[in-house]
């Protein structure tokens, strides 16, 4: 039987507003009074059950596809569909150079161990925490200072590394009761990368076989094929935070613990990205020298670095983004995207990744993959060159096609001034002008920071626009100017210390606008040449031609090069200022977009706020006219 019940709006309201219309319809409810009957309840409940049932089935279907789902828990299953386990927290680490003074006398030792656990502290914004050394290091005497010891790493060089967190050991006895072995750590804050696992044989041996992780890449050590032998284990969260140890099933996918053997997991429980930016440390205790006795770590951490790299769990966002490039990589680099997805799911401190064929390149670089990377602000650049090192060895080197090399750039900024005009209504805010101008440049601020500053975003005038219009409810409407910004800066000389003559190229993410008679469409920074401090423009009469004028608009230099309107590049020729006016080691090239509605950055450019400043106008007129309508 049709119905003009409309199951459609979830609105609870309108529910019920069409229960009432379908009853109203009926001969047996003619002239009925429902909101003055008993019915009206009968009502109330059929609305509500039928409210809650058709949200329980909305967010159920959301929560059954990746693009849509919002849970934690939701995004985690679907990721183990494409073969993806969402990073753990991860354990801040530093670089310390750590030495032992022997001081004087006779029957010194030819090495010094440092046992692996040994613990140093630090404070990061008032907390203190504790970083400890997970191997074992060896010192050796100083060439110069026989009585200085330095313990080294496995490279030989003068440092040791050293990981926020507690040491924890969980242990279970293996127990089958069925064909699948679980084993759940209950333990949020669980490290991934610091997990050891070992199975003894029972309860009082010794002898115990080492697990590896079935998702291991690192080093392009990746499990290519299982046996009955293979000892692994596959970890995997669990619905509220924990982490699930898996273990092969009766041989078929590895060698799984028998009955009666010992399970030995340890790791690091870590407070992750709280414990990034130290740069002090002082070690707990002594180390006890044979025939010197108890002497002090002296601890000095590696020049240009801190801690740096903890990490919260991986985010939503991020597995929703990762997970699909996860499973196209196929633990294979081919395809740009499985460069994205391989390096972003391995390598901590990534804040984010872009990569593109050599062939798209401009210019050109056939044989190569080309990848940008933007680090976390507490990476240092030091600790960047060691990160790409870490790339290179571990996934791209053993894990891409033959013949192509990956090259890494750095990212490149464009820079967005923004000047947003706004009407409002004085009679509808508390707020002063300065004070509603403070609020506006907020949310413009606040837009740029949720939507810049990682490869790919894209700014649309229209949104902020419709997020200055309803910041405050005296905003009449708006409108914003918007110019591109790009920063060169000038070479110099290292022995002279002045600017060396060169050609420079300001690469623009949009066409600029075409040279008008009226205004300039590139203009600069001041800088000092010939002595007379100077702007770049370019030249009147609609030429694409650049020129150095003074502040009166005197050509100082009729031609120092030229842009292009459709490519959106800026070229200077034989450019040589004397100084910068603004003190800046930079300078700043400023041009109007052709089309200033989107910007969506290519390759390694990233969209960042420049200037931002708002001019409010008060509407008086439409003021006294809005204070006066009745409805």
């Amino acid at each position: 039987m049709a119905t003009t019940i409309n199951s459609s709006d979830l609105n609870f309201d309108d529910i019920k507003t069409s229960l009432k219309t379908y009853f109203a319809q009926k001969s047996e409810f003619a002239d009925y009074d429902f909101e003055g009957s008993a019915l009206s309840n009968v009502l109330d409940v059929l609305a509500y059950n039928t409210h809650l049932n058709g949200l329980i089935a909305n967010f159920a279907l959301n929560e059954s596809f990746l693009p849509t789902a919002q849970l934690r828990t939701s995004l985690v299953n679907h990721s183990l569909s494409f073969g993806y386990i969402p990073r753990s927290k991860t354990a801040s680490n530093a670089e310390l150079t750590v030495t032992v003074d022997l001081g004087s006398g006779a029957g010194k030792p030819a090495s010094i161990t440092l046992p692996a656990g040994t613990q140093f502290t630090t404070t990061v914004d008032g907390i203190q925490y504790t970083f400890r050394t997970l191997l074992e290091y060896t010192a050796y005497p100083n060439a110069l200072q026989p009585n200085l010891y330095t313990f080294v790493n496995a490279l030989g060089e003068p440092y040791i590394r050293v990981y926020e967190g507690e040491l924890v050991v969980k242990t279970f006895i293996a127990e089958i009761t069925g064909d699948r072995q679980v084993y759940v750590v209950p333990d949020e804050n669980l490290d991934l990368s610091t997990v050891g696992v070992q199975v003894y044989d029972n309860i009082n041996s010794d002898n115990f076989t080492t697990y590896f992780s079935a998702n291991a890449t690192s080093g392009g050590n990746a499990i290519t094929s299982i046996t009955a032998d293979t000892a692994l284990y596959l970890p995997l969260e669990t619905y509220n935070g924990y982490w699930e140890f898996n273990f092969g099933v009766l041989g078929i996918t590895g060698k799984n613990p028998v009955n009666g053997e010992v399970i030995r997991i340890s790791y690091l429980r870590t407070n992750g990205l709280a414990a990034n930016g130290a740069n002090r440390f002082t070690p707990v205790s002594v180390i006890n020298v044979s025939g010197f006795g108890n002497r002090a770590l002296n601890t000095v951490v590696r020049k240009g670095t801190k801690s740096s790299f903890g990490a919260d769990k991986e985010s939503t966002e991020s597995i929703r983004t990762n997970a699909p490039l996860s499973y196209l990589a196929q633990n294979r680099l081919v395809a740009a995207g499985d460069y994205r997805g391989v390096i972003a799911n391995g390598v901590p401190g990534i804040k984010s990744i872009n990569a593109w064929g050599g062939e798209d390149n401009v210019p050109a670089k056939y044989g190569k993959t080309i990848i940008s990377i933007v680090y976390e602000s507490d990476v240092s650049a030091l600790q960047k060159t060691a990160l790409q090192t870490l790339i290179r060895n571990n996934l791209t080197d053993p894990l891409s096609v033959v013949g192509v090399e990956a090259e890494f750039v750095e990212p490149t900024f464009i820079y967005l001034d923004l000047i947003t005009n706004f009407r409002y209504n004085e009679s509808l805010t508390n707020l002063t002008k300065n004070a509603l101008q403070t609020k506006i440049e907020g949310v413009v601020s606040t837009y740029f920071a949720s939507n810049s500053g990682k490869f790919n975003d894209t700014i649309r005038k229209s949104k902020i626009e419709t997020q200055v219009d309803a910041s405050d409810p005296s905003v009449l409407g708006s409108n914003i100017e918007i110019k591109m910004s790009g920063r060169f800066t000038p070479v110099v000389n290292p022995d002279t210390g002045n600017f060396v003559r060169t050609d420079y190229t300001v690469n623009f993410i949009n066409a600029i606008q075409s040279p008008l008679m009226e205004t300039a469409s590139i203009t600069s920074d001041r800088f000092v040449v010939k002595g007379v401090s100077c702007t770049v423009r370019n030249a009147p009469a609609h030429s694409t031609t650049l020129q150095a004028v003074d502040r009166q608009g005197n050509v100082i230099i009729s031609n120092i090069g030229n842009y292009e309107p459709t490519t959106g590049k800026v070229n200077l020729v034989g450019f040589l200022p004397e100084s910068i006016v603004s003190g800046n080691t930079y300078l700043t090239i400023t041009a109007n977009a052709a089309d200033d509605s989107t910007f969506k950055p290519l390759r390694n450019t990233l969209i960042s706020i420049g200037k931002n400043r708002a001019i409010a106008t008060s509407d008086t007129n439409l003021a006294s006219s809005v204070v006066g309508v009745t409805n």
